[in-house]
């Protein structure tokens, strides 16, 4: 698992731009082994859940919402995606469940990317 981005240092839109990428190469990734090997896909979708879930957390500390109020991407962009993945499932996940969470990943990162870098 990696370090929240938003962890106190300086971010740059490229980085951030580049991880809501890295979110969506990850779930596109994990929704490969639909069908064809179901538990890797589910292992992989718990260990995106759980980045997700912790930059989810991350993102909502004051310290962090004050320190980056004023940054381009973040409230507008990064923050609300993260948001959007890490709450769109929840309890156990399924073959089923798992290829709808990672869906919704990339869905939201997609919907949420500042329009030109798409």
């Amino acid at each position: 698992m990696s370090t929240a981005l938003f962890n106190m240092k300086t971010v740059s839109n490229d980085e951030v731009i580049k991880k809501m990428k890295y979110f969506i190469e990850e779930s596109e990734y994990a929704m490969e082994y639909y069908q064809a090997d179901d538990s890797t896909m589910i292992k992989l979708a718990r260990e995106l859940r759980k980045e997700l879930q912790a930059e989810h957390r991350n993102n909502d500390l004051k310290v962090i919402k004050k320190r980056y109020a004023d940054h381009e991407l973040f409230e507008s962009h990064y923050k609300p995606a993260v948001h959007e993945a890490a709450v769109s499932e929840s309890g156990q996940f399924n073959a089923r469940k798992s290829y709808s969470f990672l869906y919704d990943v990339k869905d939201y990162m997609q919907i949420h990317l500042p329009e030109d870098t798409n």
